[in-house]
């Protein structure tokens, strides 16, 4: 079977590329990539945080475990302390649970600022106020929203509530203020496609256009090595088809990004690899989740894998943690790893730098 129409770029924004979320942001960290090269410890880069595992949606494909655990700010400023000093450049609240359901979540958006590092936060935006908006503005570089639908019934069928009406209200609030205080924030909407929104992806990009955001991400659902193909070749078509007849609503304040992700989670692809042989991205970033744990990544955090968990954050120095990651990272088995991650791109810059290039100073 043949594609018979013409697909967005790989891996970008519709026409521009993203300006946003690229692939390449690690060669901003020359230091970070010279220290690596050399085999020396190297302090993550970005840190995710999970503040809560309380949630208020219950969306089908998500596979964090949920309690009534949260951790304190108390513990939280801890950490913060130990991964600024270490060198740690910017922090992202995330789940795990939605970290807006903390009450200190907008204590913590500035105590993080405090420490000197950059912030985002990706969040459901199903409860907020104008103090929350305004921490969020005055001190997030950026936030995301995952939205994943233009309609109440897709919203509920998707995320489990019936909280699309005040989603939407406080999208358009978050704007507001935005324009109020003249924040330079950045707001996204994400979009996870699933078998309840493959036709709504038009519509929730002319929606998301209408809200005064400045991005909208289309994304698959995160698939493993092996794994059946969750989309057949004509719902790739009718989703790619979309995204091209969405293109003429992009303008310079608004974009439209087609997720890399889709690069491999391609039903006419015939072989679905990682494109790297191994996690080399796995010191630059980590996760942590609301007992302090350390982790690889976000993913591990998912399953509870202790046996990718480097230490607790609360407890420990991190650079105790940061000497056990060598040898606890040996214990990563790829093909438990999902096929597309937010470190997939970084492995794939990082092992093409492990290759010696012929004539390598002609540029």
């Amino acid at each position: 079977m043949t594609n018979p129409i013409r697909l967005p770029a790989p891996g970008s924004s519709i026409k521009a590329g993203s300006i946003y979320i690229s692939t390449d942001k690690i060669f901003h960290h020359p230091e970070i990539i010279n220290r690596w090269k050399q085999g020396t410890l190297v302090p993550p880069v970005t840190v995710e945080i999970h503040l809560t595992e309380r949630c208020n949606n219950s969306c089908y494909y998500c596979q964090y475990p949920k309690s009534l655990s949260s951790m304190t700010l108390k513990d939280f400023d801890i950490i913060l302390g130990k991964l600024s000093r270490a060198g740690t450049k910017a922090i992202i609240l995330s789940g795990g649970g939605e970290p807006t359901l903390h009450p200190g979540c907008a204590r913590a958006i500035r105590m993080i600022a405090k420490h000197q590092m950059d912030s985002g936060l990706i969040t459901n935006l199903l409860q907020g106020n104008d103090q929350l908006f305004k921490s969020i503005l005055r001190h997030c570089t950026w936030c995301r929203i995952s939205l994943d639908a233009s309609t109440p019934d897709v919203y509920r069928q998707i995320r489990g509530t019936a909280g699309f009406s005040e989603v939407i209200k406080n999208i358009r609030r978050l704007v507001e203020i935005k324009t109020q205080l003249g924040s330079t924030t950045t707001i996204g909407l994400q979009s996870v496609i699933n078998k309840h929104n493959l036709q709504d992806v038009l519509d929730e990009i002319n929606l998301a256009s209408r809200l005064g955001v400045d991005y909208i991400q289309i994304r698959p659902v995160e698939t493993m090595p092996g794994e059946r193909m969750k989309y057949s070749k004509a719902q790739y078509i009718r989703i790619m088809d979309q995204l091209e007849r969405s293109s003429p609503l992009e303008h310079p304040c608004f974009k439209i990004i087609r997720s890399n992700k889709w690069d491999i989670i391609n039903p006419f692809l015939k072989k679905r690899l990682h494109g790297f042989s191994f996690c080399h991205a796995y010191m630059m970033i980590a996760a942590i989740d609301v007992h302090g744990d350390y982790y690889v990544c976000c993913h591990q955090i998912e399953t509870r894998n202790k046996q990718l968990c480097f230490g607790n954050a609360i407890n420990e120095p991190i650079a105790t943690i940061m000497s056990r990651r060598q040898k606890i990272i040996k214990n990563l088995d790829m093909k438990k790893c999902y096929l597309e991650c937010r470190a997939s791109n970084i492995n794939r810059c990082l092992e093409s730098l492990k290759k010696p290039v012929p004539h390598e100073n002609f540029l």
